[in-house]
């Protein structure tokens, strides 16, 4: 029990590319750990749960039926991470090149040994020199603006700027926005979603007061919508910024950044003094982000600022209320950055409560379905949802 406890908890805490040995020992045990349908592996690119049978765990990659290898295939995985024969050596024990493949993932030597990838190198990442970087956050930087020079720089590096305030002189705006090719993709959508029961989500907690940006579970998308319809506020599912669900949703998130951005430009946000500035109405699409945000009545995302230029909202079903408070000399010292995330800075704070006193300048704003909110830049703010809600988030992706 004590061992299925670990691994179970290694699994919610792995990051895109999970530990060799429980990869191998997904392959046998996970049956018992995900839903209990079924047997399910760990996938080492994807993160997700992929169906095999306890028979093939004792099988080499080319002993596999080629419908099962197929299969396989197409949920992520491949003859390298099947058949991978550094799943029960040590550290030290790995050729360098493995060494170099391995730590290009966000392995380390003490995170490796001790089979615990809160260790891994992506959770330090502000400590690296750039060329250390692993592949995909440091295409993350990129498209965030920094290079070597500026990566490496003491006073410019993303740690050191996440004390930088926020836009003086940004005001929170709520503005109705009608957009009938969004309304598409509404939790209908979702629940109408072909491959539901197939397509894994690595969901977040409901509540938490820290960085909800890393996955507490692997759930099927038919299993958490069973969850939201219940009203469970355990769970919400958050895709954002590089999360690899991205590329399942890759056709919603082309229409949330290309109908977003249409409606802004014709309202009041887009204009000459609006937020939406000019200097971005003509910018490449990459440069665009987009987000989704789905959770219970009761959930919530914690007090927090983002480095995103550009930030807004919008609610396709259900309420939300926010709070946005001014990251300017209101509240200079007001508040203690207790966790930094890719980007973004928590302090733990609990400004739902009854007994905080929002600071001067801060509002509480409702956003209706059929509304969205302008957040500025490096505002803090925390979302609570009042029912259950569907919202999607148009950004300029931040330092651009």
């Amino acid at each position: 029990q004590t061992i299925l406890t670990q691994k179970m908890k290694m699994i919610q805490l792995a990051s895109s590319s999970p530990h060799p040995r429980f990869l191998r020992f997904c392959h046998f045990f996970c049956f018992s750990l995900c839903t209990g349908i079924g047997g399910y592996g760990l996938n080492d690119q994807t993160k997700q749960c992929v169906s095999v049978s306890i028979d093939e765990e004792e099988l080499e990659w080319g002993e596999l039926t080629e419908e099962r290898r197929m299969y396989c295939t197409s949920k992520g995985c491949t003859h390298e991470n099947w058949d991978d024969e550094d799943a029960d050596a040590d550290w030290e024990d790995l050729s360098v090149d493995d060494q170099k493949k391995f730590m290009s993932l966000g392995w380390n030597a003490e995170a490796w040994n001790k089979e615990n990838s809160s260790l891994m190198t992506f959770y330090n990442e502000k400590e690296l020199e750039w060329n250390d970087l692993p592949n995909d956050r440091l295409q993350y930087w990129i498209e965030r603006g920094y290079d070597e020079v500026k990566w490496n720089s003491g006073e410019s590096s993303f740690h050191s700027e996440l004390y930088a305030r926020g836009d003086k002189d940004g005001v929170p705006i709520v503005i109705n926005l009608t957009i009938g090719e969004l309304s598409a993709y509404n939790l209908t959508y979702f629940e109408s979603f072909k491959e539901k029961e197939d397509t894994v989500v690595q969901v977040r907690g409901g509540d938490s007061l820290m960085s909800d940006e890393t996955p507490v579970k692997s759930l099927s998308l038919a299993e958490f919508l069973q969850h939201f319809r219940e009203g469970g506020a355990k769970y919400k599912l958050q895709i954002e910024d590089l999360d690899l669900e991205k590329a399942t949703f890759d056709v919603l998130g082309k229409a949330i950044k290309n109908c977003i951005k249409g409606e802004l430009l014709k309202s009041e946000l887009g204009g000459s003094n609006g937020a939406f500035k000019q200097e971005w109405h003509d910018l490449d699409n990459h440069q665009f982000d987009w987000a989704l945000f789905m959770g219970a009545n009761g959930t919530s995302t914690p007090m927090h600022y983002d480095s995103d230029r550009f930030n807004f909202l919008y609610v396709v079903e259900g309420k939300k209320k926010v709070v946005v408070i001014p990251n300017d000399k209101r509240t200079e010292n007001m508040f203690e950055v207790m966790q930094f995330y890719s980007g973004s800075a928590y302090t733990g704070i609990d400004v739902f409560d009854d007994g905080f006193d929002l600071p001067e300048g801060s509002m509480l704003l409702d956003v209706n379905a059929g509304e969205g909110i302008s957040i500025p830049y490096r505002w803090w703010h925390a979302v609570r949802n009042v029912d259950a809600t569907l919202a999607y988030s148009f950004r300029i992706v931040d330092d651009m």
